[in-house]
Formats: structure tokens, C-alpha cells, sequence
């Protein structure tokens, strides 16, 4: 019987006729398409083929498709020469044009800022309501317009002006999968 077609073979006698990586490939391919063709006329049932022969196919077959692809790609370059290609790049806004963006945060912006958040609504993780900036902005507006200007000047921010809470509210009366419900963040006021 040929070891390509034939189903009654076991597939280490059809790998070790086969030659190169890729004909083994091939040829355990077509074994696993024969044997698939043999249980579909069984009705499911197991008759010829072991369910060691099956992953003995399977394992074969990717593990060459597998070293293929590896062959195909690229070598990934050294990190010296990533790192000496980047530092090679210019940067997209040199230091005298952010100089000239820069504009400095006064006290009447972050006194505007203060007055235009809502009073009663929920706290933030810190858990500081705006009422508490409107009751305190005399000792807090100089003190957060020198926070802004440094956090403008460093490109730095604090690592808690990303934290939020975070509440899930029900969209629809039925509850029973995670599309049911909608995700409010609370973030920091200042």
C-alpha cells in the first residue's frame, strides 16, 4: 500500500518512509486526513486509529510548520544596534519649540479650574471632594499652581492622577451578563 494514501499503514511506518522534515510533514498531513476520512465512514467510531497515533499526526505536523515559519523570519537585530538606531532619531519637538509652547499655570486658571467643578457630586480615590477644594482654596491654589507648573516643565505627573474608582451601574433590568452593565470612572479633581 503507498504511504500517502493508505489508512491501514501506522504512522511511524509512514514518517520513516518519508525523506526530509517537510515530506514528514506531508506525509502525516495526509495520514491524519485519511484517518479523519475513516471515522467519518465509522460513524465516530475508533476503529484504526489510536489515539497516540492521532497526537503522534498532530505533533509532527505543527512541529514542522512550526520550524518552517522559525526558518522564514528574520533574525531580530542586536539591542545595541536598536538602541544606537532610536538614539540616532531626532526628537519631534526639540527643547526651544516646548520652550515657546510653554505657558505658565497661574493662580487665576487653577482658581477658574476649582470654581468650575460641582459641588456634592462622589469622591475621587483620594477621597476629596471638590467641596473640600472650594473650602480651602486660599492655602490650595498656590500650592497646586506650583504642582502644575513642575508636573508642565518634567513632563511628570503624579502616579495618583491616574487612579480612579471605578463603579459598575446596570444598563437594563436583566443582570446576567457583563454587556448588562455600564463602567463609571471617578477621577481625581485635582
Amino acid at each position: 500500500m503507498d504511504v500517502f494514501t493508505g489508512t491501514s499503514a501506522h504512522l511511524e511506518d509512514v514518517i520513516t518512509a518519508a525523506g526530509t522534515a517537510v515530506d514528514k510533514a506531508r506525509a502525516a498531513e495526509v495520514w491524519w486526513d485519511n484517518a479523519k476520512s475513516e471515522l467519518r465512514k465509522n460513524r465516530g467510531v475508533q476503529s484504526r486509529v489510536e489515539a497516540k497515533e492521532a497526537a503522534s499526526a498532530l505533533t509532527i505536523t505543527y512541529a514542522s510548520s512550526c520550524a518552517v515559519t522559525a526558518a522564514l523570519l528574520p533574525v531580530p537585530p542586536e539591542r545595541d544596534t536598536v538602541t544606537d538606531f532610536l538614539s540616532s532619531i531626532p526628537p519631534r519637538t526639540p527643547g526651544a519649540i516646548m520652550a515657546a509652547l510653554y505657558i505658565e499655570v497661574s493662580e487665576a486658571d487653577v482658581l477658574k479650574s476649582v470654581w468650575r467643578c460641582k459641588c456634592g457630586k462622589a469622591w475621587s480615590p483620594d477621597e476629596l471632594g471638590n467641596d473640600w477644594y472650594r473650602d480651602n482654596e486660599d492655602s490650595l491654589v498656590p500650592l497646586l499652581v506650583r504642582l502644575f507648573n513642575v508636573c508642565v516643565l518634567s513632563d511628570i505627573l503624579p502616579s495618583t492622577f491616574g487612579k480612579a474608582v471605578v463603579a459598575c451601574i446596570k444598563k437594563s433590568k436583566s443582570a446576567a451578563r457583563p454587556l448588562d452593565y455600564r463602567q463609571i470612572s471617578l477621577l481625581k479633581s485635582d
